[in-house]
């Protein structure tokens, strides 16, 4: 959209215990003007939780008309949304 990509860092630990504190971040990415980038390198492990806030994050923002990447994948969080059926979270957009 705008060229300026908004960064948002998932946590090594992207966890049930995290959600409330992803959960509050999304709302403003969502409400931004620029396309994003989900910084998933670190994370170490990932609950069904996260993944479902991601998934309408995306949809989200590409009925907005924003773009979506995601940062070099870990095979465990590759996995996780294969296992979870949100293998096509990580689809470029």
């Amino acid at each position: 959209m705008s060229g300026r990509k908004a960064k948002f860092l998932l946590p090594p630990e992207s966890t049930i215990s995290e959600v409330e504190n992803i959960q509050s971040r999304l709302p403003k990415l969502c409400a931004g003007k620029n396309d994003v980038v989900f910084d998933i390198q670190r994370v170490k492990s990932i609950d069904t939780a996260v993944l479902q806030l991601l998934y309408l994050a995306k949809k989200e923002l590409l009925a907005a008309g924003r773009s979506v990447e995601w940062t070099t994948t870990p095979e465990g969080f590759l996995q996780a949304t294969t296992l979870a059926g949100f293998h096509d979270l990580l689809e470029p957009a």
